[in-house]
């Protein structure tokens, strides 16, 4: 009995932080969710969950975790930005995972305006290019939470209904 309330604990631990994951990139949020959710097949509450819920809010998690490198990629794209300032957030969205949490949020812009700035010498298309790499950041970090909250709905369903 204790080392269920243990277990209910862990489970809804792990989507809070998934959830506070979706704010601080250092903690990645959607996985760490799912890592929650997915503890609750070892519980008494285990018949709650089902199997086509763990298949959508994996694919869901696959693709935010996908997401997180593509969309600031089409945020350049969609700003205006050339294959150079794609590039240059791709880059910078690999390098600023070495300095997180703000090479993170940085990289991507930083890396987008440079690259863009190298291609075109124009102050104003590098920095919609930049620009565009940061909506797709918080685009990203949008259906992050989404995903974290629906993974917190079944998990509160698979508990209680």
């Amino acid at each position: 009995m204790a080392i269920d309330i243990i277990l209910y604990i862990l489970v809804f631990t792990l989507i809070i932080a998934g959830l506070i994951g979706c704010f601080l990139p250092v903690l990645p949020g959607p996985p760490l969710s799912l890592a929650g959710y997915l503890l609750l097949l070892f519980t008494p509450s285990e018949g709650g969950v089902t199997w086509w819920t763990i298949t959508i809010l994996t694919i869901m998690t696959a693709f935010t975790v996908i997401a997180d490198f593509a969309v600031p990629a089409l945020g350049v794209k969609v700003f205006g930005g050339t294959k150079w300032g794609n590039w240059g957030c791709i880059i910078g969205s690999i390098i600023g995972l070495f300095f997180a949490p703000w090479g993170i949020i940085l990289g991507p812009f930083i890396g987008a305006f440079l690259l863009e700035f190298l291609y075109c010498r124009q102050w104003k298309t590098s920095l919609m290019s930049a620009t565009g790499s940061f909506v797709g950041f918080v685009v990203g970090s949008g259906l992050k939470i989404v995903v974290v909250l629906f993974i917190l709905l079944a998990a509160i369903i698979a508990l209680f209904f």
